[in-house]
């Protein structure tokens, strides 16, 4: 990983001037990391600018998907990606998943449809993406499309959930960090389960509460979030799978996995526009886009929150009585 620009040791702590000095690339990992900059707060060095003149691009924004923020997300995590991890995680979520042409896939939260479009061009299974963001939908779709997937995967309104299925009609579900917003979860479970057919799988990757459940780099982010983060244990969760049919087959903590790939990206990015492969026009919505996601690693580093992918079946014995009063 690349490592941020540090004074010597000893030395006095790096100079707003030597912060900018060091180009784009310097700045935005001097905020990053958090050196201490003599007489600046470091976030202030590299802020947003707040000024009237945006530019071609207009002023940059994290709330909702406007096409300029698809194509800066997609810049930083990969083609139909929204959340770090790139296609290598993908692949590790469905890798036990015995799929094929004979089978429906629903991508729950399918974003930009990266998940879901490479389950259908790897196992040639049909996949049906809910989501809840209009631009999302278009732009998943249109991706489907140029990547002639198109006969195999669609994306279309979330409306009511898994409620819309009928019972045992879903041979999968998958879901890269979708549930951790869903305030009634085991509603949203019990009719997971009802709709997936016995012996069927589910496959995500999900936000959790950290051993620091009162950390105050996770308030700050639950704060500053769009939607309002409804986190659980993951211990709660697990429980709670178990009492609506849904058997665990694999859990893993990929927490530093994840941080891991967040980094990565930003800093991957930044090099890339130092070096002139990315316009410097795209600045201030990196930089933007960089404080909406700093938040985020700021929590995963104090142990507050924590990321989680499970791989699970549902058990032949039905076990949704008390979820379906």
């Amino acid at each position: 990983m690349i490592e941020a620009p540090e004074a010597e040791a000893g030395e006095a702590p790096l100079t707003a001037a030597e912060v900018e000095s060091r180009g784009l690339r310097g700045k935005f990992l001097a905020w990053w990391h958090g050196v201490e900059i003599a007489n600046a707060p470091v976030r202030q060095v590299v802020q947003v600018d707040d000024g009237d003149e945006w530019g071609e691009l207009g002023k940059p924004t994290t709330r909702g998907w406007p096409v300029n923020r698809q194509a800066l997300i997609q810049e930083l995590f990969g083609e139909g990606m929204i959340t770090p991890g790139g296609q290598a995680a993908l692949v590790k979520m469905v890798a036990r998943m015995p799929l094929d042409s004979n089978k429906l896939v629903v991508d729950y939260g399918a974003g930009l449809g990266g998940l879901g479009l490479l389950v259908a061009n790897k196992t040639g299974a049909k996949v049906l993406g809910l989501e809840g963001d209009d631009a999302l939908i278009k732009a998943a779709n249109t991706l489907a499309f140029r990547r002639n997937l198109d006969n195999r995967a669609s994306i279309r309104r979330l409306g009511d959930g898994f409620a819309q299925f009928k019972a045992s009609s879903i041979d999968a579900v998958v879901a890269k960090e979708s549930f951790y917003t869903q305030p009634q979860k085991a509603t949203l479970f019990s009719q997971l389960a009802r709709a997936l057919k016995p012996g069927g799988h589910l496959a995500f990757t999900d936000l959790f509460l950290g051993q620091n459940e009162t950390g105050e780099a996770l308030k700050s982010w639950i704060d500053k979030e769009p939607r309002t983060p409804r986190l659980v244990r993951s211990a709660d969760l697990e429980m709670l799978l178990h009492k609506v049919g849904i058997e665990i087959d694999k859990g893993e903590d990929i927490t530093e996995d994840y941080r891991n790939a967040l980094q990565d990206s930003f800093e991957r990015y930044t090099d890339r526009m130092e070096s002139g492969n990315i316009h410097s026009k795209w600045k201030q919505w990196a930089l933007s886009e960089g404080h909406h996601w700093r938040t985020r690693l700021d929590a995963l580093n104090e142990g507050s929150l924590a990321v989680k992918r499970y791989q699970c079946h549902r058990s032949s014995e039905v076990r949704l009585a008390d979820f379906m009063k």
